[in-house]
């Protein structure tokens, strides 16, 4: 069964490389109900579902809905990938990569609610996007920190977290977050691993950033 249950992954993998995502959400369906328990396959389903952002609330055993109880709402997306990482995270709780992933959902929903808020022409429906991106961002930032604590080592952490900071016009936490991972963990002195995280490209070019309007105009004086 695990056999089969890890073809039909591979299958939804070549699905979603293809941008078919009603393939991979059919094949990563099969591959959780031949082998539940494998926690990664919850977790792949979860990053796929993070991605479609389908807000209506349907029945769909195709992404992992049980049968209804009476009375019961059915989910979104959002919520279904909540489902999915909460049972990751029941069984693996010590997966940094987790953490990541919860970090990235909230990160990439906080951005939808501010672009919903932005569109819209009503003054309580904006409020509400707004609050929703605030929910949502302090959510990833939680996640992301909790990731660290884990592995420390990960750039798209640091990078995630310095972003954040840049979009609340905070120049001097985004810096922190670039020299910490520059740095390096406590205690590692081996010289080919530290030359690696002194020259991170993503890093360098959002340090760039950092330094030209508007960041430019938003450092505290005692700083750069």
């Amino acid at each position: 069964m695990d056999f089969i249950s890890d073809h039909n992954y591979g299958i939804a993998n070549a699905f979603f490389e293809r941008g078919k995502v009603d393939g991979a959400l059919d094949y990563y369906h099969k591959a959780i109900l031949l082998n539940p328990w494998n926690v990664p396959l919850l977790q792949y389903r979860a990053y796929l579902l993070r991605n479609t952002k389908d807000m209506q609330r349907y029945y769909a055993p195709v992404k992992g809905d049980r049968k209804l109880k009476p009375g019961q709402q059915p989910l979104n997306d959002y919520e279904r990938v909540v489902r999915d990482l909460n049972f990751v995270e029941k069984h693996s709780p010590n997966n940094s990569l987790l953490y990541q992933a919860y970090g990235e959902f909230y990160y990439n929903y906080a951005l939808y609610y501010t672009r919903q808020s932005e569109q819209t022409s009503l003054a309580s429906q904006r409020a509400e996007y707004e609050e929703k991106a605030v929910e949502n961002m302090e959510l990833a930032k939680k996640n992301f920190k909790r990731s660290l604590l884990i592995d420390p080592v990960n750039e798209s952490t640091y990078a995630h977290l310095t972003s954040i900071a840049m979009m609340e016009r905070n120049p001097n936490a985004a810096q922190e977050w670039i020299d910490a991972y520059r740095r390096g963990p406590e205690g590692v002195v081996e010289p080919e691993f530290l030359e690696r995280h002194q020259h991170s490209a993503r890093l360098a070019q959002m340090e760039q950033t950092l330094h030209q309007p508007p960041f430019s105009g938003w450092w505290k004086p005692s700083e750069k």
